[in-house]
């Protein structure tokens, strides 16, 4: 589930990045890409940690109810935030920072990417 997890991060990421730009992969910046290769490793580890603490991990989700679901938007929010957080204060020098939008994408498409697996 964890590693499942950590590809779901990475396609959520890049998937926002996609999106912002109109489904357009060769319009999309360059140094976008770099920028959220860059803080992708941390990014996995806030996710791997919200999740364990948000014991998506350890539930049954073949039984899974409204509490469950709870835990899952929570998780996907706190990340989200934990991840906005990290990214503006890592590059909030930086001359090209992330589109504003880009964070609302990301954490919709990790919801929605989560909520499917």
């Amino acid at each position: 589930m964890v590693l499942m997890d950590v590809g779901i991060v990475i396609l959520a990421a890049m998937l926002a990045l996609i999106i912002r730009f109109d489904f357009n992969l060769q319009s999309v910046p360059k140094y976008y890409i770099e920028v959220v290769w860059s803080v992708l490793p941390v990014m996995l580890l806030i996710a791997v940690i919200v999740f364990s603490v948000f014991r998506l991990y350890s539930s049954l989700w073949t039984y899974a109810g409204a509490t469950e679901l709870l835990y899952l938007i929570s998780a996907c929010v706190i990340d989200t935030l934990l991840n906005t957080v990290l990214i503006i204060f890592v590059y909030r020098n930086n001359e090209y920072p992330l589109p504003r939008s880009w964070y609302f994408f990301y954490g919709a498409m990790l919801l929605a990417l989560m909520f499917i697996s």
